[in-house]
């Protein structure tokens, strides 16, 4: 049930559609272009056009804002050739006050268990966190870009329900 739930909540989240319009020299959002490598004005544009925004990040990176009220931060990896092949996106969550360490624990493997599209762990202080990998090696489009983007800011809804309203 719970799966049927999320496939219903991805195709609703994948209708969204943005209506802030970019900078004339901004990158646009093209569902078939393929991208052979990541970097700010491509991951932008799919942000944009998610309805999100972005920003720099205070600890380096991009801060990104999903439509849905989650936020991550999005780092590009893989760069030794000069162009970026990956994109790691992470989310730290605040310890829920009403829960245990154990019992926070328990919701993030029970997460793991139920939500295969990133992965969760603990920080050292106990802290929830969602991490996702994206790879352009080969090349793929931003219509795939961006559907992983939802999927994972779906992800992070998850785990905001998991973790402050579940155990």
């Amino acid at each position: 049930m719970r799966t049927m739930f999320f496939a219903a909540a991805l195709a609703l989240g994948t209708a969204t559609v943005a209506v802030t319009p970019a900078p004339a020299n901004a990158q646009s959002f093209s569902e078939s272009r393929i991208i052979k490598h990541f970097d700010l004005p491509t991951l932008r544009a799919v942000v944009v056009e998610m309805g999100g925004t972005i920003e720099d990040s205070p600890n380096d990176g991009y801060l990104i804002k999903f439509p849905n009220g989650t936020a991550a931060t999005a780092n590009f990896t893989a760069c030794a050739t000069g162009q970026c092949l990956g994109t790691n996106i992470s989310a730290r969550f605040g310890k829920p006050s009403d829960k245990s360490d154990a019992e926070i624990e328990r919701l993030v493997v029970d997460y793991n268990r139920r939500w295969s599209a990133g992965k969760s762990y603990l920080t050292d202080d106990g802290r929830p966190v969602v991490q996702a990998y994206m790879i352009a090696d080969g090349g793929i489009t931003m219509e795939n870009y961006r559907m992983q983007l939802v999927v994972y800011s779906q992800m992070l809804q998850k785990m905001r329900e998991t973790i402050y309203t579940e155990g």
